[in-house]
């Protein structure tokens, strides 16, 4: 994805393209989703558009009950889309889910090592936690 490289036409190109072949594949469809709405997000993308594209994600993360990889950035990116469109509220209480669900998967770690590499190296759970550090204080 070209996301974190700000190539935002690039990745939305590429991104939509991918689309049609993650049409049977629920989980992965989820989280391309999830991808494209912070692309569009940061391309400046109308935030009614975005949230369309981020609500498509959730209710598919909510079907198949959760995903191997991928869902912090599902559930990250519906909450960047709520707050984009104005529903400050919607997305607190969305960030605040998704803290809750991280930490919850941090807490079955017991390894200390790893949970704070899982909780602090990877990218999605650190913008959680740092939206809920922002959005819920």
């Amino acid at each position: 994805m070209y996301y974190f490289a700000s190539e935002n036409d690039a990745a939305e190109a590429e991104e939509r393209r991918a689309l049609p072949l993650l049409e049977h594949a629920p989980p992965y469809r989820a989280a391309l989703l999830a991808f494209m709405t912070l692309t569009m997000l940061h391309k400046g993308a109308s935030p009614d558009e975005s949230f369309v594209v981020a609500a498509e994600a959730m209710r598919l993360l909510s079907e198949v009950g959760g995903v191997a990889e991928g869902e912090a950035i599902i559930r990250v990116a519906y909450a960047e889309a709520l707050h984009a469109k104005g529903d400050v509220e919607g997305a607190r209480k969305a960030i605040g889910a998704a803290r809750d669900r991280l930490l919850a998967r941090a807490a079955k770690i017991k390894n200390p090592e790893y949970k704070r590499s899982f909780l602090g190296l990877i990218r999605e759970h650190i913008r959680t936690l740092a939206r809920a550090g922002e959005w819920l204080t």
